[in-house]
């Protein structure tokens, strides 16, 4: 559900493994309108960011990969999906699924770090910021969400990273 640019500038550093965090808003880097907020780390996406190396966490062939849109439209082309899906499709399936689950829309807001912040809310949040137990609604239907779309998967189980797939073979 996150923005594409967040994803793709998230380094290892910026997970907090004794909190289960993700802050997709690196240190140093200025807030924008287009906020990234901090999210639990869900228990279908954990095994694949355990023991994952420094530096960014999407990479191709060891090395950061600066867009998605190429390796995105080729997915869709081979699975069929309608050709006007793009890489913020997933983004806005995931809110419409929260909707489906009835999530307060501040939940929603929250989740997907695009929650307005009234006038006078930069202060509060500093005195109560969100935790990330508060985002368990969407916890629940981000897991339900992919665990269905694993069922239709035939080629391998999206729970389990591909190094730990029976017959699978590490690149030389």
């Amino acid at each position: 559900g996150s923005r594409v640019s967040a994803l793709l500038e998230a380094t290892a550093a910026q997970i907090d493994w004794t909190v289960g965090t993700i802050d997709l808003n690196p240190k140093g880097r200025d807030p924008t309108d287009k906020r990234r907020p901090v999210l639990p780390i869900f228990d279908t996406l954990r095994p694949w960011l355990e023991g994952l190396p420094d530096g960014h966490l999407i990479r191709y062939r060891g090395k950061p990969i600066a867009e998605a849109d190429t390796a995105f439209i080729a997915t869709v082309r081979r699975s069929g999906i309608d050709k006007k899906a793009n890489a913020y499709s997933a983004r806005h399936s995931l809110g419409r699924v929260f909707r489906r689950a009835e999530i307060e829309t501040e939940e929603i807001g929250v989740f997907l770090g695009n929650g307005d912040i009234p006038e006078g809310g930069k202060i509060t949040r500093i005195y109560s910021p969100w935790a990330a137990e508060y985002l368990v609604n969407c916890r629940r239907a981000v897991e339900a969400f992919v665990r269905e779309i694993g069922a239709h998967t035939v080629k391998w189980d999206l729970l389990w990273p591909y190094a730990t797939k029976p017959n699978w073979k590490k690149e030389t």
